[in-house]
């Protein structure tokens, strides 16, 4: 069974006065379980829950052994263990209408608090992709550079490799095979 709760603990008992308005029950009215109305004088109190998660009972003997007997009957009804989803801590000086309030505004908190957590996830995952692009930028640069450099490279030995050719046939100090070696070379590089 889920946790057992007492209406006489929860901050949702309220009253319901004259006007038939809900008001906040005090630490005496939940133990004595009594209300002195001016016109009516002592009364027994009559609980109602602001969830209406409980409904009290709320036939009213006016006085005597019936009124005894039925303040006892609702004092064990506030007290009894039950099984509520609604229940809430009561705090003294708080109505239901304020209890309610106060879930409220902490669930408003925990919902900003949630998308505050949510916001710096994105950021995170936004500068992870950002990252992975900045990487993928610099390969391509590193890349195209080292192209560069090839037909740089390339265009130098193109330019070179005729004069070296020509020098080594004309002094001989070249044998056929270097000849060939560098003259394939030469047409590798320039491709």
């Amino acid at each position: 069974m889920a946790d057992e709760r007492r209406c006489s603990e929860c901050g949702f008992l309220g009253l319901q006065n004259h006007d038939m308005e809900i008001i906040r029950a005090t630490r005496k009215i939940r133990e004595s379980c009594e209300m002195v109305y001016p016109d009516r004088g002592l009364t027994v109190a009559q609980f109602v829950c602001w969830k209406n998660a409980h409904k009290f009972s709320h036939k009213r003997p006016r006085s005597g052994e019936q009124g005894r007997q039925f303040t006892e009957a609702m004092r064990g009804e506030i007290n009894s263990q039950r099984d509520c989803e609604q229940f809430t801590d009561w705090h003294e000086a708080k109505s239901p209408q304020e209890h309610e309030a106060m879930i409220e505004l902490a669930l408003l908190r925990q919902q900003q608090e949630n998308d505050r957590r949510l916001r710096e996830i994105e950021r995170q995952v936004d500068l992870a992709r950002l990252d992975k692009v900045e990487q993928a930028i610099d390969r391509r640069h590193d890349q195209s550079i080292e192209k560069q450099d090839e037909a740089i490279r390339a265009q130098y030995l193109s330019a070179l490799a005729p004069s070296v050719i020509g020098i080594a046939a004309a002094s001989g100090a070249v044998s056929a095979g270097v000849f060939w070696l560098l003259e394939s070379l030469f047409t590798w590089l320039t491709g």
